[in-house]
């Protein structure tokens, strides 16, 4: 498993060398996916990561 989301980190940081700020919140929708993070509450302060997360 672990190897598997190191492997997507890295394919979505080399989606977006040039905006981190992309590549973060991409980072941060596809951990949520795996770990349900925003249910428990880790992002109730990133309106701009909820709004991703909702629209994925």
């Amino acid at each position: 498993m672990a190897n598997s989301i190191r492997t997507q980190v890295e394919e979505t940081i080399r989606k977006h060398p040039a905006d981190p700020s992309k590549a973060a919140i991409e980072l941060c929708v596809m951990l949520d996916e795996r770990f349900d993070l925003a249910g428990n509450g880790w992002f109730d302060d990133d309106d701009e990561v909820l709004e991703a997360i909702s629209s994925s």
